[in-house]
This record gives C-alpha cells, sequence and structure tokens, in this order.
C-alpha cells in the first residue's frame, strides 16, 4: 500500500506552460523538467531528484510569478523521488511547498498537483509515523479536493486512516474506518491485500490495549464482508494465522478463534484452486474483473495447502488447538474434549499427537467419563509407551478432577479405579487419597474415615502424607467426634509443628479451637485463637478464626469484645494487604450490627467502605448487598441499596457461576415489594430488565420468588389482604405453568410447582408431569420431596402407579436423613398400602410411625385413623373398635379424623352385637353404638357448618344410623344424649 490514491503520476512529462519575456529560461526550465520526469519513469531516482534541485536552483527564485503554478509540479515530483528515498523530510518539505506555494487560485490549468500534494504529504507524514499529521492532512484533501480532476479512492482513504488512528492506539476510531472500507470493499474498490494489512494493524493495535471486546465484534460483524473466495484466502493463510496466534499469545482466546473461523477449511481451497487452474488450462494468465490469475502462484498455493495437509501442519490443526484452549479457559471441559478428539481423529501424523491423547484422557476423566478415560489411556500407553507422560496418565485423571472440585466424577473414577491398583503403587497412593478427600469435600465424611485411615497406615512416607494426616483429623471434626478430633489434631500438630513445613498448620488451629468450643473450654479455644491470629496472619483460616473468635465472645455474653476482635482484625488485614479477609470482616461487622434494629446505621460506613474498596471481590458483593438491605433503609438510602442489589440479582441470573440468585432475589422481592406493593412486583419480575425470553430458568426464579414474597402476606391479620395473596399466588403458579414447560424449569421450582398443583387445585394429577422432570433431573437436593410428590398422587391411581408410589416412599425413607422427609414418607406408605388393599402392611406402617421411639407427631390422628380401618379390613373387629375409639374420644374437635373414626365404629358395633356382660361389658354393643352416636352427634353439632362436605355427609350419616337403632328392639332409646361412655 505505498500508493493507495495512485492516479497522480503521468505516463509522459506535462509541458510546462510558463509564460515569460525570458523564453531561453523557459526553454530550460521545461528541458530539465522532461528529463528529470523520463528518469523517474525509469525508477532512476537519485539523477531525477538531482534535476529537480537543478531546475528549482535555476528557475525557483520568484517561479510562482515568472511560471505560475504549474511550476509547483517540480516540487510535487521532488517530493515523490524524496519518497522513494525515504527521505521523508524532505518528501514533506517538498509537498508542503507545492500546496503551500502553488495554489491555483481558481485556474483549472495552473498547479495538477496542488491538492493532490496534500495526499503524498499526508503519506509522508504516515511513513514518518506521524498518524496523527497524517490524518489531518488526508481530511484535509478530503475536504479541499476538485472533485472534478483530483482523483478519491475511497477504499485507500478509509484505509489509510484506518491505519493512522491504529498507530495512535485509537481502536474503536481505527476499527470504525477499517469496517467502512471492508463493507464497500466493492464499490470502493478496497484490495483484499489491503484489508488484511488494516486488519494486521487491527490486531495489533487491540492486543497491545487488550482490547478483546472491539476485536470481537468487529470480526463477528463484519463476517461476511471479510469473507474471501478459498482460493484466494489461501494466499493471506500465513497472514491470517499469525493474527489469530498473536491474540492468543494476548490472551484473546475469543477474537484468535473468530479470526480463524474467517479461514475456509483446506479442502475447500484445494477444490478452489484446482478449480482455477481448470479453469485457465495452458495460460500463464487470465485477467479477471478487479484481479488477474497468474497459473504459478494458483500451482505454489495448491502445493502449500497439499503440503500442510499431508505433514499434520494446516491451519486448521491450530484452529482447533485454539479452540480446545478457549473452551478450556470458559469452562466448557466438553466443547475442550471435543477439539481433541476431532486433533486426535483428523491429524494422526501431528507433531503434538501425544498432547493431544493426553488431553483427551485429562478431559474424559473431568467429564466424569472413566470408560472413556481409560479407553483413551490405554491408546496413549500403546502409542507412546516411552513417553514421560505414560506413568502419570491414570494419576493426572484423578489430579485433575480433584484440583478442580469436580468430586463427583472423581469418585466414579477413583472407585472404579482403586480396585485394579497394585497397594503400594504411586497410583494406588494418590487414589486413596483423593477418593477419601473427595468423600470429606462432598460432606460424606463416614465413607472418607476408612480410606483416610488406610492411606495413613499404608503410606506414612507418601508425599501427601502430611495433607492425609490432617484430614484424618478434620475429619473427625466434621463428623463431631470432638475427643478424637482433638487427640488426633494434638499429635498432628506435634509431629508438623513448623509452620513453614506445614501448610496445614493454621487449618489445624482452628479445627483444635472448634473441638475446645464444643467441650466448653471456651479459654482454650480462645488461646488456640490467639495462635492463629499472631502465628499465622495470612492464613485462609484466619477469617474462620475470627468468626468462631467472635461467636466464642458473644457466647460469653462479651458482645463489644466480639465486635472490637472483628475492627482489629480489619485493621490488620488491611495493614497486610489481606483483601479478601478484610472484605469478609467487613460483611462480618455489617451482618453482626445489621442484626441490631438499634444499630442499623453503624452497619452502614463498614458496607461503605467495602464498596469503595473490595468491590471487585465479587463473592462478596451479592453477601453484602443482602446484608445490607436493612441497614440502607434505615438511613433513607434504600433506593441504593434496591438497585445494587437488583444489579447483583441481574448478574446471577444472567450468569449462575456468579452465585445462586435465589437468596438475593428473595430480599431484593422483599425490599421491592416493600417499596413499590406486591402488583407491582408481579410486574416487574415479569419484566426484569436484562432478561430475554429464552432465559426460561432466570425467568421461572424470579415468578417463584414472587410468590413467595405473596405467600408472607398469607400471615397478614388483615383478612382481604390474606384473601389478595391467596388469589395472587394462585394466579402466579396458573402463570408459571402455563409459560413454561416442565424441561424449562429448575428442580427446586418443579417441586414447589407440583406440590401447589398437587395440594390447592382440584387436579392433582396435573402435578405429575413436574415431579416426574423433577425427578429426571437427578438433582439430589430436590429428588426425595420430588418422589414424595410423585407418590402423593400416584397412589390415589391405578394397580400400577400405587406399586410406583409405594416403591418411591420406601427409597424416600430408606434414604433420607430429613426427618420431616421420613416421616411424609411413612405417612404415604401407610395410605398407599392402604388404597392398595394390603392392609397388614399398611398397620406395619402405621405402628412404625406411632411407635413411642419415632419422634413423629404432626400425622398422628391421619396415622390412628389409618391402623384402625386396617384392623376393620382385616376383620380385627376388637382391635378396630378400640382403634378407632381412641381416634374419636383424642381427636373428636377434628372432625375430619372423628367423624369417619365414629361412623366406623358404631357400624362394627352394631354388626357385632355383643351382649352386655356385667361391668366388663356394661352395655350392648347396639346400646353403646347408639348411645355414642348420639353422644358424638350433639358434641360436634356445632363444628358441622365448618366441616368439609365428605365429612359432613358422614356425619349426617351417623345421624341417620342413629335414629334407625333407635327405632329398633335392640337399644332403649334415651330422652337426651349421654355423656360419652354413660
Amino acid at each position: 500500500m505505498k500508493h493507495p490514491l495512485r492516479p497522480l503520476l503521468p505516463a509522459l512529462a506535462m509541458a510546462l506552460t510558463m509564460p515569460t519575456a525570458q523564453g531561453q529560461a523557459a526553454t530550460g526550465a521545461d528541458a530539465i523538467h522532461a528529463e528529470a520526469v523520463k528518469a523517474m519513469e525509469s525508477d532512476r531516482w537519485e539523477e531525477a531528484l538531482a534535476l529537480f534541485d537543478r531546475c528549482i536552483e535555476l528557475h525557483g527564485k520568484d517561479a510562482l510569478k515568472k511560471f505560475g503554478p504549474a511550476f509547483g509540479a517540480n516540487w510535487y515530483r521532488k517530493g515523490l523521488c524524496e519518497m522513494h528515498l525515504k527521505r521523508l523530510d524532505a518528501a514533506a518539505k517538498s509537498f508542503e511547498t507545492c500546496y503551500r506555494d502553488f495554489p491555483n487560485n481558481g485556474k483549472k490549468a495552473g498547479n495538477l498537483f496542488h491538492k493532490r500534494a496534500l495526499v503524498r504529504w499526508a503519506e509522508t507524514a504516515q511513513a514518518a509515523d506521524q498518524p496523527a499529521e497524517a490524518i489531518r492532512l488526508f481530511k484535509k484533501y478530503l475536504e479541499e479536493r476538485d472533485r472534478q480532476n483530483d482523483p478519491f479512492e475511497p477504499g485507500a482513504y478509509y484505509l489509510q486512516l484506518a491505519l493512522c488512528h491504529f498507530k495512535l492506539g485509537q481502536v474503536p476510531q481505527g476499527a470504525e474506518n477499517l469496517e467502512t472500507a471492508v463493507r464497500n470493499k466493492s464499490g470502493f474498490g478496497a484490495p483484499d491485500s489491503g484489508i488484511v494489512a488494516g486488519l494486521q494493524a487491527l490486531v495489533a493495535a487491540a492486543t497491545a490495549k487488550k482490547d478483546e471486546r472491539t476485536l470481537l465484534t468487529f470480526f463477528e460483524t463484519n463476517r461476511g464482508s471479510l469473507a474471501m473466495e478459498p482460493f484466494e484466502a489461501a494466499t493471506y493463510t500465513r497472514e491470517f494465522v499469525k493474527l489469530a496466534t498473536d491474540s492468543l499469545a494476548a490472551g484473546l482466546d475469543g477474537a484468535a478463534l473468530s479470526i480463524f473461523q474467517l479461514l475456509p477449511g483446506s479442502e475447500a481451497m484445494e477444490e478452489d484452486l484446482r478449480a482455477k487452474l481448470a479453469v485457465m488450462g495452458d495460460l500463464p494468465e487470465l485477467p479477471l474483473p478487479g484481479r488477474k490469475l497468474v497459473k504459478a502462484d494458483l500451482q505454489a498455493r495448491l502445493a502449500a495447502v497439499e503440503a500442510a495437509r499431508r505433514e499434520g501442519n494446516s491451519h486448521e490443526l491450530l484452529q482447533l488447538e485454539t479452540t480446545a484452549a478457549f473452551h478450556e479457559k470458559h469452562g466448557n471441559l466438553r466443547g475442550t474434549h471435543a477439539a481433541f478428539a476431532e486433533l486426535d481423529a483428523r491429524f494422526p501424523k501431528a507433531a503434538r499427537r501425544a498432547d493431544y491423547l493426553f488431553h483427551l484422557v485429562r478431559t474424559s476423566a473431568a467429564l466424569g467419563d472413566a470408560l472413556a478415560a481409560e479407553k483413551e489411556a490405554a491408546r496413549f500407553s500403546e502409542e507412546f509407551p516411552d513417553s514421560p507422560k505414560a506413568g502419570a496418565v491414570k494419576r493426572m485423571m484423578l489430579v485433575a478432577l480433584f484440583e478442580k472440585g469436580e468430586y463427583e466424577p472423581c469418585i466414579k473414577a477413583a472407585t472404579a479405579l482403586l480396585p485394579k491398583l497394585a497397594d503400594g503403587s504411586p497410583e494406588h497412593d494418590i487414589c486413596l487419597r483423593v477418593l477419601g478427600g473427595c468423600y470429606e469435600h462432598t460432606g460424606r465424611f463416614d465413607e472418607a474415615r476408612p480410606l483416610l485411615e488406610r492411606h495413613v497406615a499404608l503410606y506414612p512416607a507418601s508425599p501427601y502424607a502430611q495433607s492425609v494426616l490432617y484430614l484424618q483429623a478434620s475429619n473427625r471434626v466434621r463428623l463431631q467426634q470432638w475427643d478424637e478430633a482433638a487427640k488426633l489434631l494434638d499429635a498432628f500438630i506435634a509431629k508438623y509443628p513448623d509452620a513453614a513445613a506445614n501448610p496445614y498448620l493454621g487449618f489445624a488451629l482452628l479445627d483444635r479451637a472448634e473441638c475446645h468450643a464444643a467441650a466448653k473450654e471456651d479459654a482454650a479455644a480462645l488461646e488456640a485463637l490467639a495462635r492463629l491470629e499472631k502465628d499465622f496472619p495470612n492464613s485462609e483460616a484466619l477469617a474462620n478464626g475470627q468468626g468462631l473468635k467472635g461467636d466464642l465472645l458473644l457466647r460469653q455474653g462479651r458482645g463489644e469484645q466480639a465486635e472490637e476482635s472483628l475492627k482489629q482484625a480489619l485493621a490488620q488485614a488491611e495493614k497486610l494487604g489481606q483483601r479478601e479477609a478484610a472484605a469478609e470482616i467487613l460483611l462480618r461487622l455489617a451482618t453482626l450490627l445489621g442484626k441490631d434494629p438499634k444499630r442499623l446505621k453503624e452497619a452502614v460506613p463498614y458496607c461503605d467502605r467495602y464498596w469503595k474498596g473490595y468491590e471487585d471481590l465479587a463473592e462478596f458483593r451479592g453477601p453484602m448487598a443482602m446484608a445490607q438491605a436493612e441497614a440502607f433503609a434505615a438511613v433513607e438510602r434504600g433506593k441504593e441499596a434496591l438497585e445494587r442489589l437488583g444489579k447483583i440479582l441481574g448478574e446471577r441470573l444472567a450468569s449462575p457461576a456468579a452465585g445462586s440468585p435465589e437468596a438475593a432475589a428473595r430480599v431484593y422481592a422483599r425490599l421491592y415489594a416493600k417499596a413499590h406493593g406486591l402488583d407491582e412486583l408481579k410486574r416487574h419480575f415479569a419484566e426484569f430488565p436484562g432478561l430475554k425470553p429464552e432465559d426460561k430458568q432466570a425467568r421461572a426464579t424470579l415468578r417463584i420468588t414472587a410468590i413467595e414474597a405473596v405467600e408472607a402476606q398469607l400471615d397478614s391479620p388483615d383478612e382481604a389482604a390474606k384473601a389478595k395473596a391467596d388469589s395472587l399466588i394462585k394466579t402466579l403458579f396458573q402463570e408459571l405453568k402455563a409459560e413454561f414447560e416442565p424441561k424449562d424449569l429448575p428442580p427446586g421450582i418443579l417441586v414447589r410447582t407440583g406440590d401447589f398443583l398437587r395440594t390447592r387445585t382440584s387436579a392433582p394429577r396435573q402435578a405429575l408431569p413436574y415431579y416426574e422432570e423433577a425427578v429426571a433431573k437427578k438433582d439430589a437436593a430436590v429428588r426425595f420431596p420430588a418422589l414424595l410428590g410423585r407418590a402423593a398422587v400416584l397412589a390415589e391411581g391405578s394397580k400400577e402407579e400405587r406399586d410406583t408410589a409405594i416403591q418411591d416412599l420406601q427409597e424416600v425413607f430408606d434414604g433420607t436423613k430429613d426427618a420431616r422427609e421420613k416421616e411424609e414418607a411413612l405417612y404415604w406408605l401407610v395410605m398407599a398400602r392402604m388404597k392398595a388393599g394390603d392392609f397388614a402392611a399398611a398397620g406395619e406402617s402405621a405402628l412404625r410411625y406411632l411407635a413411642p421411639d419415632s419422634g413423629f407427631q404432626r400425622l398422628v390422628p391421619e396415622v390412628r385413623l389409618a391402623l384402625a380401618r386396617s384392623y376393620q379390613e382385616r376383620g380385627m373387629a376388637e382391635e378396630a373398635l378400640t382403634a378407632h375409639a381412641r381416634v374419636w374420644g383424642d381427636y373428636g374437635g377434628a372432625t375430619r379424623v372423628s367423624v369417619p373414626a365414629m361412623r366406623a365404629w358404631i357400624q362394627i358395633s352394631w354388626t357385632r352385637q355383643l351382649p352386655a356382660s356385667g361391668a366388663e361389658r356394661p352395655r350392648s354393643d347396639r346400646q353403646a353404638a347408639y348411645e355414642e352416636g348420639l353422644a358424638f352427634l350433639e358434641r360436634t353439632r356445632p363444628l358441622f357448618d365448618k366441616m368439609a362436605s365428605v365429612d359432613q355427609e358422614a356425619w349426617l350419616e351417623i345421624e341417620k344410623l342413629t335414629g334407625e337403632f333407635a327405632a329398633t328392639t335392640d337399644v332403649k332409646p334415651v330422652a337426651k344424649p349421654l355423656p360419652q361412655g354413660q
């Protein structure tokens, strides 16, 4: 791109028309000028320059007066010579003289190069690394040029401006001009070579500033305009690869990937090149519109592309490597694995094939695909048995998983691998360690314990011995086996007392303090924490230590000291630059003060201090935004708190990796509803800023949070407010059901929706798809609630559905550690077995629920009624009567159970019809049925209007039966209802 504004040098010297009285002098100037031009056309630049200097020396004095503006051509062409000879300062002065001293002043036949000199002057400035001056001159030419006579090539103009802006580091301005040239390359005549030069400058400028956003935007926006025919792209493959690798080296992985994607595949290049060569036949050259095909060039390009593919060194290989790096950087292990799998399949001769296989093993393990990892590890060992990495492949699988926190896949891989490993091998050593560590990190402390103990026994000299000894002791702390934990911690601290050689010592002191605290040895706990503060000021355990210290001081009623301790820790953390510790302490202080309504305002300075100095620590932003809500409201900054929390909520909704949105949504909903009302909250969450229609999980989260906010109003003493809240909840759930398919909802919301449809609508089977989807998502947190909900629906269905319900309930009862879930499961087991007609099993389950040591209380009346019915169905009249009597006797006011119990009792008594028998049975069965039924009716008559319709029907049946009993000779009617038992 030496001369993008090119038609400025004519093929023959222009005759200078210089009117003057001295004709001989004029002839001399004309002759010198013509000779100089011939020298230029022959590339004899030094000779031409000397001639122009001579012409100017002889005739330059008062040249404008003697020859007019046309003399400026000498200065213009002199500048051209100086440009070719790299004498840039001199060239700039020559072009400036042509423009400044020889203006046309309206004369059309004067200095043909008057305005054109501005372009050459600009090019000289650009070449002299004066981009700002070049921009000024290019723009000046565009403003002043004669549109009829002065040439202008818009493609070259915008490319030149872009290059200048990039040189100045003005990436957005440069990108804007480059985009103009690119988008209009056909109409503006921007050559591919010029565009590539512009792209090189763009990437250089953007990578220098680490400005990946501009690069990504540019390439994504202009992808279509940048596309070249495959045969043409082959010319610039090297340039594009360099652009991509430069971006990659600067850490701009996304931009590198976008650049690679501009290149067609090697196969497409080969096919297009062969097609062009076939069209040319025997012609050495073939002119085409806008370009010329040269056979030798096409053949050379084809040979290069074929060689790269054959040798496993094509640009696709680099593209796939970049793709793998990009996906890994952004946490997409599946994408990383796919890229390495393609590298493995397509480039068997690649120099880095061993690395590709190695990374296949690693990514398969990280994805939890143990079988694939083993298969790829076997291929690695077979192809590269002498590789230094061969012995590390199995260990690498486990370490990669463990260190990335992929504990569940690691457990899967390690449990499959452990039985195959020989005791004493490095693989067995690390497998035991990571499996025990995984169980520890995932809260499966009982499973971790034997593995850690086995490692301690087998590998006292292991590189992991120290960490496992600490984990063994910490495991007992997590199991709350305080005495054993204390002994192990004391032994660990005694064995590794040197802090410089024991990275776990600070954590061990914190654990030891927890043991002391559990044993109510507060003084010893505070002593251990004091050592932690003194000897390990940089320990990650310090923040938790400060928290425990605060708890201990608060437990001792030393609230002021607890607060002061946190303040001292804050000062120390800030002094030593421990930003994360300082941020956490600020959060603790804000939370501590925020719990006291009288001290809410005192929390505000700590909140402000966090936002001023630590906002970049993302892990604390959400908790602080929630902790400060009430405090900011107390100082009339509720709007600010709401806006900040809304921003946090938006971030979490957009990217769950930023943190769970549920807690932030609840606080935000409460504040927003308080400020604007529930109806406005419903509208606001439905139209939450930044959410798109396809963000279904985020939108569903907001919908369920709005429901929770409305549910809080159900406790209102205002009956109208409660009724409105109940109506709004129903509306919100119906909207949720209408707007979202079950597959679009997260597990927790699926269960909530299912529970609503099951318990608060007339069509509980609507809940089944939601429970089914929740179970299918295999989320451990909601599996048991989902199974409970599904079972409650299926228990009322067909025999097959009841069987499924019983299986679900048994799984919950056997598996859950949650007492409420266990109770719910056992209750529904009773009901499902009753419905299924398995009355003996139902009775056993009922007795298990009612056992004194079960701890179950919530549904005792219903279970007692079910037990009574199970006796009744099994023909156990005496047991049935006793059980029914206990229900209507103990729970008379609970008509949902007492009414059906009484109805069954009088029916069984009447049917059994045993006669009176002394003190043991003072009344006959039929007299007792009549009298107790009559007394029950009188006791419960005031409750009739509040009964469910099914219970009203049963009550009326009791009334009918007692009337029929009174009309028989088997009973003696009474004048008024008798007290129970008379």
